[in-house]
């Protein structure tokens, strides 16, 4: 970009500034320097333009100095931030290896179970276990799946007591 020159009004002044920056990035700058030195102006009306300008000048050197010590902890911070997330990713690398083996372990051990009990189907829950009929009192037990057993007695005593329609025989 080549340089130019652009023409700006301090404290009542007016400056003609060589720059390869934008015309509208001068001109904001010198208004507010125009603007605190006037501020400083009519916080202290006995000073003169010149005191005022170096007073402006040391709150604005004041302010670099503060902004680039903050940038300084900042920075540092990034560093930080920078050197804890690749532990992060480093670490997260290693775990997902390692659950990648403890899965590979996994199958193998189900392949072996397998190998060990090809035909076994895994047992189901058939509840409760239900007595057999008791003779010695003539009383049929049922199951909870209404299955009534025809089992009677060989002394001919035989009562069969439904507890699902209440009939009593």
């Amino acid at each position: 970009m080549d340089s130019k020159n652009v023409i700006i009004y301090v404290a009542g002044q007016r400056f003609s500034i060589r720059t390869k920056d934008s015309e509208e990035y001068v001109i904001s700058t010198g208004e507010q320097v125009d603007l605190r030195i006037k501020g400083i102006q009519n916080d202290n009306p006995r000073l003169n333009r010149d005191a005022c300008a170096i007073l402006a000048a040391l709150d604005y050197c004041d302010d670099m100095r503060k902004l680039s010590t903050r940038v300084d902890v900042l920075r540092d911070q990034v560093k930080d931030y920078l050197a804890d997330g690749e532990k992060l990713r480093s670490e997260n690398a290693s775990l997902k290896t390692e659950v990648e083996k403890l899965k590979e372990e996994l199958r193998a051990l189900r392949e072996k179970k397998a190998v060990q009990q090809p035909s076994q189907k895994p047992q189901q829950n058939k509840g409760v276990p239900y007595a057999k009929p008791q003779n010695r009192y003539g009383v049929q037990s049922f199951s909870n799946t209404k299955e009534v057993k025809n089992e009677k007695p060989a002394d001919g005593n035989y009562h069969q007591f439904s507890i699902f329609d209440k009939d009593i025989k």
